[in-house]
């Protein structure tokens, strides 16, 4: 629920007032299963039995957290078994769509990148006003902006804002102050931009590695199996926003300093 605006200012000794239940919205929950498993060969588990089982658990466990985090950024939906990535939308027939680009940052050095960033975070701060139309209200953003950018990308943009300081040290700093991380999961030449806890990433229980070790006896070998419930989606399209990238900076320039 959004409680925004519920509570009601009165004198003393009046009646108590802002009734909260008007805020809460029912949301449709499907889980998925997440899975994974390895087949080792007993006579490896037998040369390293309690290093070779601690190598295969964790890297199950990884590879559970590199399919959650494919899933939250680049599932394509319930048609194709996945949750609704921040990169994707769904639309009122029921179809899940990618995400078009809501413009392109340069991220030049000045007043440029300001007024790009400043566009990025106006249409980030809307939000749908939850009575079944299309109409729109603020939302507070502050503080909550995260960007998510391709590997390869992440240090063209980091050139452009990375300066010396009177102290000598470099400084890296973007107007407003977004979270910048980074995935593999972001095509290159793509920013995302989203809202912390504007996404629902919803998991079912804790996730649970499994050993057998009759399933494969004649192979003498024991299974592990990883499994994780979880799914995810927006809370509305401004929940995250989508930008072509177009970064230019001058390798000649020479720092002051230098």
């Amino acid at each position: 629920s959004d409680p925004e605006g519920a509570a009601v200012w009165r004198v003393l000794f009046g009646e108590i007032e802002g009734k909260l239940n008007t805020s809460f919205r029912k949301e449709k929950i499907t889980q998925m299963a997440l899975t994974a498993f390895w087949a080792i060969h007993n006579d490896m588990l037998e040369l390293g039995p309690e290093w070779v089982e601690r190598y295969v658990r964790t890297c199950l466990t990884e590879a559970i957290k590199v399919g959650l985090e494919y899933g939250f950024i680049q599932g394509k939906g319930l048609a194709n078994e996945e949750p609704i990535g921040l990169m994707y939308q769904e639309q009122s027939n029921g179809a899940v769509v990618p995400k078009q680009p809501a413009g392109t940052l340069t991220f030049e050095p000045g007043r440029k990148t300001i007024k790009e960033l400043r566009d990025v975070m106006k249409l980030l701060a809307k939000k749908l006003k939850g009575d079944g139309s299309d109409a729109k209200e603020p939302k507070k953003i502050a503080g909550k902006v995260v960007m998510v950018t391709n590997p390869f990308d992440t240090f063209d943009i980091k050139a452009n804002a990375t300066t010396l300081n009177a102290n000598g040290v470099y400084v890296t700093s973007l107007p407003f102050n977004p979270i910048m991380t980074e995935s593999v999961f972001v095509p290159e030449g793509k920013v995302l931009f989203f809202v912390k806890g504007e996404y629902i990433a919803a998991i079912g229980g804790p996730l649970k590695v499994k050993k057998f070790d009759q399933t494969l006896a004649l192979q003498d070998a024991t299974l592990y199996t990883a499994k994780q419930f979880a799914t995810g989606r927006p809370v509305d399209k401004y929940a995250a926003q989508v930008y072509d990238l177009d970064v230019h900076y001058d390798d000649e320039e020479t720092i002051p300093g230098e």
